[in-house]
């Protein structure tokens, strides 16, 4: 029982995105590289990623997220010149100690349909809500980002509750955010929709009904 329970917990550590059966979900060693070289790299890595499609960097595109789908952004020359990752961006990690204008700018160019980018002091309180169009930027005295900033809610996944019962880890959820009304059961390594939802967490779990993979919100 302890070794099986062990296992569990450590297994989706290599899954980032939440994405069944995506192991890695950025490539940051295949910018400045040729398109052609950058996909097959990505499907020889992951046969899954189906649609690695070559987009022109400044070009528009859709804001839904899909597990089968990496953008190539390139320029004239068919080069990368954006870090691929798997679906849509919801996290920026490097915006951490920036001032808040430039990530502002930086998060709205990435993603148009930001449109609410507030800047809010650290440690304020904030309401609960999940919003698809909202990135808080909570800053510092001097107006810098000292947290990493993300889509929706300032808590967007449970790391905490891997490895707990699936239903303390719905009641949780719930408490912590009432208008995530859709808090599924999936047993770990279950095909499911690609779709990008603002009300659903899904648990994946063991056979004994313990979540297996940290709980995010999509």
């Amino acid at each position: 029982m302890f070794n099986y329970f062990i296992l569990t917990v450590i297994q989706p550590l290599t899954a980032q995105s939440g994405c069944p059966g995506v192991r890695k979900e950025t490539w940051p060693e295949l910018l400045g590289v040729p398109a052609r070289l950058a996909r097959e790299t990505i499907q020889k890595e992951n046969p899954r990623l189906t649609n690695v499609g070559n987009v022109q960097n400044g070009s528009p595109v859709t804001q839904d997220f899909r597990c089968d789908r990496v953008r190539l952004f390139i320029n004239i020359l068919d080069i990368v010149v954006q870090v691929p990752r798997v679906g849509l961006k919801v996290t920026w990690p490097e915006l951490v100690g920036v001032p808040a204008k430039f990530a502002r700018e930086t998060i709205q160019k990435e993603n148009s349909r930001l449109t609410i980018v507030p800047s809010v002091l650290s440690s304020s309180p904030v309401t609960a809500d999940f919003s698809c169009n909202r990135v808080r930027l909570f800053v510092n005295v001097l107006d810098i980002v000292v947290q990493v900033p993300q889509i929706g809610v300032t808590k967007s996944s449970w790391p905490e509750l891997l490895g707990v019962p699936a239903k303390l880890a719905r009641e949780i959820i719930q408490k912590e955010n009432p208008k995530l009304t859709k808090v599924l059961n999936v047993p770990n390594g279950s095909i499911v929709t690609a779709d990008f939802r603002c009300d659903r967490v899904r648990l994946y779990v063991n056979i004994l009904d313990f979540t297996v993979r940290t709980p995010s919100i999509g």
